[in-house]
């Protein structure tokens, strides 16, 4: 088809199919993290810096990784914190990745090493790819939920830098600093780019240069680039932004959490083929043995074989599986993620390798002749608008928080961070009591699950019950020391039954932990104004007011205060 050839209209029709599949998502609010990493995030009030000290920083995690931040920073520079602006910029994320996606396989099945056997039919291949991929009901989260924008923009970098790689075979030096600059944006918005100049050099060897002699030969420099923003990596993770969510000095140890990912990634696989149930939060890790694992295990040990095979047999399948496990593994092995076990969005960019290679071995069995190259489409096709209807569906399902954490219960009962979510959107639906009941099946799943103690407090709260509240955030603070929240909660609680002092040294205590939260501050400044001390009190108000300035409860204490202080 000659319009498949005009280079303007396979991106403007995944724009547009990007845009039609998420039109229906612009108006669903923050969820989950979304809340306290965006919608009460203090960082995000301010565009620079970039990087900031992690005791000082509200979000450490999300701070470290600076291109996601300033691209959140921006957006409530602009929007505020209007959700439609935020899932714009997240679905012309996806969209951007699509479309260079649809370049960098083109571009591949152009390659010496491809071109004989699909070069002919290159720009639909890579059409096929893109839009499945595009419309794929397991990348769903990377428009709805908003704070993993992480995502999008590592696999626009990782997949740009390969892009330019592809590009520069030619001989053309400016891609080398393209592709540099690329892999450098991606190394600032998640940890999991880290594999990206090794998959490079691997690129190069498959499909470019033939050998990886060769390719360093050639590109000796490019190579010396992409390495240097592992520096960049290293600089910020040297301060743990994730602090003891990450690590292996955790309550189950490397071994149990890769024997979690078994199941997880035989999980994500099956969801590749049949996208059904879709799951927002996995929970946390389970206790399991070889015993519970083993037909996953199996099959992951036999996938590894696999990829190592093609990877000296039949290079191009070998590459594709090569980079499916390299951007899984910084999440996906043996190095723990203690607060997550698995989430779909960590298949996001893998899940177009598993595409690629699907489309190019369907196409090469029934490719051969015009009848077989139809049924290939008609299939495509089909598979194409069962995805986008299951796309748009899924959708719907973050309409209301409500509405979402139930489809988390509903699929991982087990999990009690679901629990806790579907208790917090009781709470706020006002549905008090049945909130706490959820948090209390929380904390029976979980009893060191700090989160869900702090909850329950904020629910007793409202109930007036305060008494009841301050041993739950005394709880949620010996198991989780570094829920800041939960300090200055238990200040609140503490000032609502008249003990003044107290409260005042866990608001600052809550200050100290993160000078930078305007809530706390203000809230020192009532405690303080309670017992005479007007003065300190203002330059709280004023401290809440710097960090957070459309903040109408601190400005009215602070216009409180000047007059109760007037002669």
């Amino acid at each position: 088809m000659p319009l498949l050839r005009r280079s303007f209209f396979a991106p403007v029709l995944m724009a547009l199919v990007g845009a039609t599949l998420y039109a229906n998502s612009l108006q669903n609010p923050f969820v989950f993290d979304d809340l306290a990493a965006i919608a009460e995030n203090d960082d995000l009030r301010q565009i620079l810096p970039l990087w900031l000290d992690p005791d000082a920083s509200a979000r450490p995690s999300l701070n470290a990784r600076p291109l996601v931040r300033l691209s959140l920073a921006l957006n409530y520079a602009v929007h505020g914190l209007e959700v439609p602006g935020y899932h714009l910029i997240n679905t012309t994320l996806h969209i951007l990745c699509a479309i260079t996606l649809g370049g960098l396989v083109r571009r591949t099945l152009q390659t010496p090493a491809l071109n004989p056997r699909f070069g002919a039919h290159a720009y639909e291949l890579a059409l096929g790819c893109s839009l499945l991929w595009l419309a794929h009901p397991l990348n769903n989260q990377v428009s709805n939920y908003l704070v993993q924008r992480s995502e999008p923009l590592m696999a626009l970098g990782y997949l740009s830098m390969l892009y330019s790689l592809a590009l520069s075979n030619g001989g053309d030096k400016r891609w080398w600093i393209a592709a540099a600059l690329a892999c450098t944006l991606g190394m600032a918005s998640k940890e999991n780019m880290v594999s990206a100049p090794l998959i490079a050099l691997l690129y190069d060897r498959t499909f470019l240069a033939g050998s990886f002699r060769q390719a360093l030969a050639l590109r000796a420099r490019l190579y010396m680039g992409l390495a240097a923003t592992w520096l960049l990596l290293s600089f910020l993770l040297i301060a743990r932004p994730h602090g003891e969510s990450i690590g292996f000095a955790t309550e189950l140890g490397s071994w149990v959490y890769l024997l979690n990912q078994c199941t997880v990634i035989a999980d994500y696989l099956y969801k590749s083929i049949w996208p059904h149930p879709l799951i927002l939060d996995y929970g946390f890790p389970l206790p399991l043995t070889l015993g519970d694992i083993w037909p996953q295990g199996l099959m992951l040990i036999g996938l590894l074989v696999i990829t190592g095979w093609t990877l000296y047999r039949h290079p191009p399948i070998g590459f594709c599986l090569a980079l499916f496990f390299a951007v899984l593994a910084p999440t996906s092995s043996f190095v723990p993620i203690v607060n997550e076990v698995g989430a779909e969005r960590r298949i996001y960019l893998p899940l177009a390798a598993l595409i690629a290679v699907v489309i190019t071995a369907a196409y090469g069995a029934l490719g051969h002749t015009t009848t077989r190259r139809r049924t290939f489409v008609a299939i495509l096709g089909l598979v194409l608008a069962a995805f986008s209807w299951q796309t748009l569906d899924r959708n719907r399902d973050f309409h209301t928080p409500m509405a979402l954490a139930r489809t988390v219960v509903a699929a991982v009962p087990h999990n009690p961070r679901g629990q806790t979510y579907l208790g917090l959107a009781l709470v706020e639906a006002g549905h008090v009591q049945q909130g706490i009941q959820h948090y209390q099946r929380a904390i029976a799943l979980r009893p060191t699950f700090g989160e869900a103690h702090n909850n329950l407090g904020i629910a007793l709260g409202k109930l007036g019950r305060h008494t009841e509240a301050i041993p739950c955030y005394q709880t949620a603070i010996a198991h989780h020391p570094r829920l800041t929240q939960a300090y200055n909660n238990l200040g609140n609680a503490l000032l609502s039954i008249d003990r003044t002092q107290e409260a005042i040294a866990y608001y600052r205590e809550a200050i100290d932990r993160r000078p930078a939260y305007a809530d706390a501050h203000n809230n020192l400044g009532i405690a303080l104004a309670t017992t005479g001390q007007i003065n300190e009190a203002q330059n709280h108000f004023r401290r809440a007011l710097e960090i957070r300035p459309d903040f109408p409860a601190a400005r009215k204490n602070l216009e409180i205060s000047k007059r109760s202080n007037r002669p």
